[in-house]
């Protein structure tokens, strides 16, 4: 076969459509001629294989036609392109991964790949979380431990403390059942204290990230030996804190009860204060150290009262000593010396509020006597001159009363202490309802109201010296009111 030349061109390039059809002319052309270079081949190799065929058989004696061998020849060239699948053992199982390596490599392998690397980090950072936490929760129980230890020193100390001050305050007297009470206190506070420092030895090695959860739970046990511990300290200082109240107690008990003696109270006050001296170290000895406290008290006040009721019977001396000196009616100074008597019994009955009212009633006397004024009818405008009560212990009875005040030589309105006969109570006033008998009432009230004011406006006068009124237009005091609006 001759080969085909390459197309002779002109000086003009050829269009592309002649190109493409001069490429395929020449693809053609070369697999016509290597489909005849092969057949050619193949017939030397034909050849050749006869030869060496009819060698063997020559050399092996065998008789074989040439025809046989033709056959044979043809036969094996007729399987050439016939296809046979493999067997589909291990190696094939190979060869076709090794064939399908890259759809694995990015479907399969990849993808688990990826998963394999995230779950290493994320199981790796979980171990990590996982003992950091262990870390901390271990530290966390040592600092438990330090902060037990601590707080087993300190309980240690407290109860040394405590015994100390049980000792010296059982150095002044006590209730024996308080003493008995913190003796047996401290005994059992020394028994938890012996348990809970033999614990807290044993916490000598710092706590392990191994073991911490088993020291934890014997940290909780260890506590509640504490906690124990701590409450009997409480206890023995409650103890120590009420022997305390009574020692302070009995002090104020001796110092009252010295300041009452002081005060040199007559023999029947003086037996009254032992009394309550001696109830008071009874209320100390049972551990009411609060009634302990009141007897003081009653003591205390006792000695003050005496004292200052020391210049009573000087001061009663003296005011009966003016009275006597002013007085122009016996009466008075019978009575003023009577209310002194009364004074000094009753100081020395211990009765000083009663001793202090019969002095003032002195005083009364005394400037009663030293006054002189006139009970006037109060006639002014808007302002009443009488008004009528009904009778409480009478039925369908009236009272009636003029409107008076005390008025001196100098036109001074004073006050007096009066009585109001509808409350029994005294108080000090300037103007007050004076009860008299209806007639003169009802003088008084036609006056005031056909002359438009009261003619004759002196009911009774006192004079210096006397506690007796003289009559005026009322002869002799009935009662007295305070309030009739």
């Amino acid at each position: 076969m001759s080969e085909l030349s390459p197309p002779v061109t002109s000086g003009k390039d050829p269009e592309l459509g002649e190109l493409l059809r001069l490429m395929h002319m020449v693809d053609v052309e070369r697999q016509k001629r290597d489909l005849a270079l092969e057949e050619l081949s193949t017939a030397d190799q034909k050849a050749r294989i006869r030869e060496e065929l009819a060698k063997v058989y020559r050399a092996e004696g065998a008789a074989v036609s040439e025809a046989e061998i033709n056959a044979a020849i043809e036969a094996q060239y007729a399987q050439r392109y016939s296809f046979s699948p493999p067997p589909r053992n291990t190696s094939y199982q190979l060869a076709l991964l090794y064939t399908r390596r890259a759809w694995i490599a990015t479907r399969i392998v990849f993808p688990l790949l990826v998963c394999a690397v995230v779950l290493f980090g994320v199981n790796r950072h979980t171990a990590h979380k996982a003992e950091a936490l262990r870390n901390e929760a271990a530290a966390e129980v040592q600092r438990a431990v330090d902060t037990f230890k601590q707080a087993v020193h300190d309980a240690s100390s407290r109860t040394l403390s405590l015994s100390n001050q049980f000792i010296k305050a059982t150095e002044a007297a006590a209730p024996k059942r308080l003493l008995d009470q913190g003796q047996s206190q401290l005994a059992r506070a020394a028994e938890r204290l012996r348990e809970v420092e033999g614990r807290a030895a044993a916490y000598a090695r710092p706590v392990e990230v191994a073991t911490y959860h088993a020291s934890q739970q014997r940290l909780e046990s260890d506590s509640g030996v504490l906690k124990a511990l701590r409450a009997e300290n409480g206890a023995i200082e409650e103890t120590v804190k009420q022997i305390q109240r009574l020692t302070d107690a009995r002090m104020e008990l001796e110092e009252a009860v010295r300041g009452f003696r002081e005060a040199s109270p007559a023999p029947g006050m003086l037996a009254r204060g032992e009394a309550q001296y001696q109830s008071g170290l009874t209320q100390v000895n049972s551990g009411n150290e609060l009634l302990a406290l009141q007897e003081a008290k009653a003591l205390r006040d006792m000695a003050k009262s005496l004292r200052s009721s020391a210049d009573y019977v000087q001061t009663a001396s003296n005011l009966v000593a003016t009275i006597e000196r002013i007085a122009k009616e016996p009466a008075a100074v019978e009575q003023a010396r009577l209310l002194a008597t009364e004074l000094q019994n009753a100081r020395t009955l211990g009765e000083f509020a009663k001793a202090g009212t019969t002095l003032a009633q002195l005083r009364e006397m005394r400037d009663e006597l030293d006054s002189a004024y006139t009970l006037r009818i109060v006639d002014r405008s808007g302002a009443k001159s009488g008004v009528t009560r009904t009778a409480r212990n009478q039925f369908k009875a009236n009272y009636y009363y003029v409107i008076v005040e005390a008025v001196t030589a100098d036109n001074r309105v004073l006050s007096r202490t009066i009585v109001n006969e509808e409350t029994q109570k005294s108080e000090r006033i300037s103007v007050w309802g004076e009860r008299v008998p209806k007639d003169l009432y009802d003088q008084v009230k036609e006056e005031k109201t056909k002359r438009g004011r009261v003619e004759n406006k002196i009911l009774m006068s006192k004079e210096r010296g006397y506690l007796q009124f003289k009559p005026g237009r009322l002869g002799e005091r009935i009662a007295q009111i305070t309030r009739w609006d």
